[in-house]
């Protein structure tokens, strides 16, 4: 049985293969970037066509996740989340232009602004994500006023914008600052990569979202 191929839906969803797993297992393979929908492997079948015929058949509707240009990135977040929740984006709040000069002018003490990709974000929903950073951990706090409280000498210096933190957890997530980056990388408190963009971050979060989608359904 080593020799098969499962095939499930990437981050973007779209398909990508797996080493072999017995169907219904939880198990999750350490593939960057693709995941099975919830961690469960959905199909043996030998041609990816036959896995998302399987899916159909029991309702499953792919989230397009879209790529594009960073200015229209909230865009098409937003687009591919009200594909599967139309709810969600009613339930997003922009942050205020003045809490957003708040953080610029902190950042510019070390000679850093706000990246161009996270702006956008503090815009659209920078009060209020509909959980959508928050699902990242129990209790993770991602708001503005939160961020703002974040913010230190230490970490600035180091060129590390804290953007969400997990008290339960005592775990930060931060973007890697640069004068020529407008959408940095994601990484914790220990420096380990978790996106290599924020851009791709918050769909590998859209993603988590559409995989809860699920959590009612049954294989």
């Amino acid at each position: 049985m080593g020799d098969k191929t499962v095939y499930g839906v990437d981050e973007r969803g779209g398909r990508t293969s797996f080493p072999y797993a017995e169907k219904g297992e939880s198990t999750v393979p350490d593939t960057s970037g693709a995941v099975f929908i919830l961690g469960i492997c959905v199909s043996l079948e030998e041609e990816p066509e036959e896995n998302f015929l399987w899916m159909r058949k029991r309702g499953f509707e792919m989230a397009e996740f879209q790529e594009g240009t960073l200015d229209t990135l909230m865009e098409r977040l937003c687009n591919s989340i009200s594909s599967f929740d139309p709810e969600w984006v009613k339930r997003c709040v922009p942050a205020t232009e003045e809490q957003i000069q708040q953080l610029q002018d902190i950042l510019a003490k070390y000679h850093y602004t706000i990246p161009a990709a996270y702006l956008w974000y503090l815009r659209k929903m920078g009060k209020d994500d509909g959980d959508l950073l928050e699902r990242e951990l129990d209790f993770c706090e991602a708001d503005i006023d939160t961020v703002l409280e974040l913010q230190n000498e230490e970490d600035l210096e180091k060129g590390f914008l804290c953007f969400a933190y997990s008290d339960t957890f005592d775990i930060g997530f931060y973007m890697k600052l640069s004068s020529m980056d407008d959408n940095p990388s994601v990484v914790t408190d220990w420096e380990e990569k978790n996106a290599e963009s924020f851009e791709k971050y918050l769909f590998q979060r859209a993603f988590h979202m559409y995989q809860e989608s699920f959590a009612h359904s049954h294989f």
